[in-house]
């Protein structure tokens, strides 16, 4: 990730080189970082990815797709039909998927002893896969790799996996 002012002046070179080495795929991962509405961010990153937006509608081999998670905070220029052809909006996972990402993970520790449906019933609704990812990390830190129901059971009730906001005073 780059800050605004890398992204301006790089986004031209990203696309010329696209052209040299298609086909492929362009990732703008947070987008939203970078492009804002008018005004209350850098024009100039907005303005550079338009331009090498609509350059890359000329290209049959080069597919972009960018990532955010604030849709609404980007300029309706970017989001508009030509530059993005689809929105594709990522609901939370399924039960389904938070139990393979479970499954998934818990593969690699042999020493795991889970029973991944009352850990997938644990979670609330609004849970992200980094949740889960994280549930895991911080059981492991309990148990070893010798995880158990009971530590991820209780690293979910206390939400232990959520980032919280530090409190005090820090230099």
């Amino acid at each position: 990730i780059a800050d605004p002012a890398a992204t301006a002046h790089g986004i031209g070179d990203i696309y010329r080189t696209a052209d040299d080495l298609g086909p492929l795929v362009v990732l703008l991962d947070d987008i939203d970082l970078h492009i804002k509405r008018r005004g209350s961010g850098s024009d100039s990153s907005l303005g550079s990815l338009l331009s090498a937006l609509d350059g890359a509608t000329k290209r049959d081999r080069v597919l972009t797709i960018a990532t955010t998670n604030d849709p609404k905070s980007l300029d309706n220029a970017a989001t508009r039909a030509a530059r993005f052809d689809s929105i594709v909006e990522m609901g939370w996972p399924t039960d389904a998927a938070v139990a393979a990402m479970l499954r998934s993970t818990l593969r690699r520790l042999p020493s795991a002893d889970v029973d991944v449906a009352r850990v997938v019933d644990a979670f609330p609704a609004e849970r992200t896969g980094a949740d889960v990812s994280e549930a895991i990390r911080r059981a492991v830190l309990v148990d070893g790799e010798a995880v158990t129901t009971a530590t991820l059971l209780s690293v979910i009730g206390e939400r232990g996996y959520a980032a919280t906001v530090p409190i005090g005073t820090y230099l």
